[in-house]
């Protein structure tokens, strides 16, 4: 499998790159989170871009996997999934910040 390229600066540039065209950023995500759930048929996934981009990334598709965890483990109405959610919408809202990029799960 050909590896997933993930530029955080093509928003910034004025340009997104091949891979974000091809897949589009919610497919890469979707990807990195069945990579994070254990999914084998993965391709690998690189991730380019300044260390607080990156960071952001990791940290809002950590968000993801926590509230996905919450909701399927406690239902939505409890309140450790509504606290993992709002952790989540702040990591999204740094993500978007420090990309130029919109979050595509909301």
């Amino acid at each position: 499998m050909e590896p997933i390229e993930i530029d955080l600066n093509a928003a910034k540039s004025g340009k997104l790159n091949e891979a974000l065209n091809i897949y589009g950023l919610g497919d890469s995500v979707m990807l990195s989170l069945q990579k994070m759930f254990g999914f084998e048929a993965v391709p690998p996934i690189n991730v380019r871009g300044t260390s607080q981009q990156i960071s952001a990334f990791g940290n809002a598709l950590m968000g993801e996997k926590k509230y996905i965890d919450a909701y399927l483990k406690h239902g939505l109405d409890d309140p450790r999934t509504l606290r993992d959610k709002q952790r989540l919408e702040t990591a999204v809202k740094d993500f978007e910040f420090e990309t130029g990029l919109q979050w595509p799960f909301k």
